[in-house]
């Protein structure tokens, strides 16, 4: 078991026209429960308070506060594959705009590591998640609920990385996201690494 108490407080003075100060407060606690020798069960979960005040511009001022969840069943199948399939919930309320809104989101994710020998890994996320909004508030600030958008959305994240030689690797991602904000947005980065 693992349980963390975070509080952050960032003053953004990079404008000369005034400060925008954030607050952030998180209390979270995290159990892992090993049901077999090659399997577990894991439950994060965290309460936070988000707070925002703009000297810049008043209408920036929000306050969020909620609680998300993420219940994860891990397992190591043969061949050097490990596999996750979770639950992920969450619920934040507040004020922005100078409106109130209620969100909430419920999905799935799941993570397949596969390891190429002694020579590399390949490893790709795949999150569904739904939100909704009690009063129809679809544009939601970008800290509720982890920062998935209103309506439905699919994001992927993928990641080879291989050693080509003691001295020589190479590095490859892949992302795709697609919901209201983003459609069909595909990102692709790669590098080449070398060790002297």
């Amino acid at each position: 078991a693992k349980v963390w108490i975070q509080y952050k407080k960032n003053l953004e003075g990079h404008d000369p026209r005034g400060n925008n100060i954030k607050i952030d407060k998180e209390f979270g606690v995290e159990n892992i429960l090993k049901l077999l020798e090659n399997s577990s069960f894991k439950n994060i979960i965290n309460f936070h308070d988000y707070s925002i005040d703009s000297k810049i511009h008043p209408e920036w001022k929000r306050d969020i506060f909620g609680v998300w969840n993420d219940l994860i069943w891990q397992i190591k199948l043969k061949h050097k594959i490990d596999l996750v399939i979770g639950l992920i919930s969450g619920m934040d309320k507040g004020e922005v705009y100078g409106k109130s809104f209620n969100a909430k989101a419920v999905g799935l994710k799941t993570n397949f590591i596969f390891f190429l020998k002694q020579s590399g890994r390949l490893q790709t996320e795949i999150s569904f998640v739904n939100v909704a909004e009690k009063n129809n508030f679809s544009v939601l600030p970008p800290e509720v609920l982890k920062g998935y958008a209103y309506g439905q959305s699919l994001k992927t994240n993928s990641r080879l990385q291989y050693l080509l030689n003691k001295s020589l690797s190479f590095n490859l991602n892949l992302n795709t996201i697609n919901d209201a904000r983003y459609k069909n947005m595909i990102t692709l980065q790669g590098e080449v690494r070398a060790y002297f």
